[in-house]
């Protein structure tokens, strides 16, 4: 077999293999759509966790603590908590605002509620329909703050996802094209999401981490569309997330 003939059936191989790879391409992180076959998983967030650089600074005393730190799972990638069934357990969680005296705020544009803190094995979640001062001309935005419950140093995360939607009347664009009011959420962090409340249609509004989630249909339940401008903040069972609402 002549030189041109090997370099022809190499060339051959070489193309073979590259286009089974580039078919069999996983999905990003492994996760799927929350529509999709596993109503479990979320999209991942285009926003990553900074990895955490501890200086020559670093106190004595936190460093001990970081190295007495188990490692149960990846903080990045929670787990799916079950029940005996092998189904997750999810709970409403009463809807109580706190007064804007403790947040030394106008009450009637800033909201903040608590998600979780009652039993690390379930999902929590309060149920409530997107603030106007949230829907109105200038928009608003979904500050998360999130406090793992199991981790040995109480590790705390914070985002804000500043949101823009579509006004009730035609002062600010003309509205009413399409069903439902239609809106963008950006992060703090960088990254998108695109949704349409009240257009029968399952929508996610933020997924930080995987930490929490902001979403405008039962998920975990029947995956059905709320309706409205009413929306969900689920966090996981391990956990605590403190919703505040602002203008």
């Amino acid at each position: 077999m002549n030189k041109i003939a090997i370099r022809s059936r190499r060339w051959v191989v070489m193309m073979t293999m590259f286009l089974f790879a580039s078919a069999c391409t996983p999905e990003q992180d492994g996760r799927v759509d929350p529509v999709g076959n596993d109503p479990e998983k979320h999209a991942s967030m285009l926003a990553r966790p900074a990895a955490t650089e501890f200086s020559e600074n670093t106190s004595p005393e936190l460093q001990a603590a970081l190295d007495r730190l188990g490692a149960p799972y990846d903080m990045n990638s929670l787990p799916v908590i079950r029940d005996e069934n092998g189904k997750p357990r999810v709970a409403q969680q009463l809807v109580t605002k706190r007064d804007g005296a403790e947040l030394n705020l106008n009450a009637s544009t800033r909201l903040i509620y608590t998600v979780g803190d009652v039993d690390l094995s379930v999902y929590w979640y309060i149920e409530l329909p997107l603030p106007s001062f949230v829907t109105d001309a200038d928009g608003g935005t979904i500050r998360l703050i999130m406090q793992h419950e199991i981790d040995g140093l109480d590790q705390v995360r914070v985002i804000d996802e500043h949101i823009g939607t579509e006004f009730d009347n035609d002062a600010y664009g003309r509205r009413g094209r399409a069903f439902g009011r239609y809106g963008w959420t950006r992060q703090s962090g960088g990254g998108e999401w695109s949704w349409i409340l009240g257009d029968g249609v399952p929508h996610n509004l933020a997924t930080p981490w995987d930490w929490a989630w902001i979403t405008d249909y039962r998920w975990l339940q029947d995956n059905s569309v709320l309706g409205g401008d009413f929306i969900r903040v689920y966090s996981h069972p391990h956990v605590t997330t403190r919703v505040i609402f602002m203008d």
